[in-house]
């Protein structure tokens, strides 16, 4: 069970996933009403670099995020950005990282580092259905959260830490 104070960061395949697989807004209105409780009673947070990304999008998830514009989180404050290099200063430096992981990771448009940097900075828990990987060159949310002590979960998981149900 979450906290009462625990914040949620929501990575961009949290709200494409359920869309196109577990809760389309024809079938499980519910579900998107709850979001949407959550993210205006501030317990979801919208960075705005995931906003972005599902708003380029041309279905009813980009519709439905739009009415969050004003909400989003402005990404790139002091604090923020200091840690972003901290990140990548991480992947840099590290055995197990390649120099493609590091370039991937310093394109401003790939949320992840940014998420990361968020949640390490606010103490927000990411919100990703990534999975820890061996990878070289793909950097992984779950791994570098690890590192850096940051908290993470699944959607699911997210869900019911803020009680949602999908019978109503």
């Amino acid at each position: 069970m979450a906290s009462k104070d625990e914040i949620f960061l929501i990575d961009s395949n949290t709200l494409v996933a359920p869309n196109q697989q577990y809760y389309p807004f024809d079938m499980a209105p519910g579900f998107w009403d709850q979001m949407k409780e959550c993210i205006e009673t501030g317990r979801i947070i919208i960075a705005s670099i995931v906003f972005d990304e599902v708003k380029a999008g041309s279905d009813d998830l980009s519709k439905w995020i739009d009415q969050f514009k004003s909400m989003t989180f402005d990404h790139k404050d002091k604090d923020i950005v200091i840690a972003i290099g901290e990140i990548l200063d991480f992947l840099r430096n590290s055995p197990k990282y390649s120099s493609a992981a590091v370039l991937s990771w310093s394109d401003i448009k790939i949320a992840d580092p940014w998420l990361i940097a968020i949640a390490k900075t606010y103490e927000y828990t990411v919100v990703t259905f990534e999975k820890s990987s061996n990878s070289p060159n793909k950097p992984k949310i779950p791994d570098i959260c690890d590192h850096f002590g940051v908290k993470y979960c699944d959607l699911f998981k997210m869900m019911r830490a803020l009680s949602f149900s999908l019978g109503r």
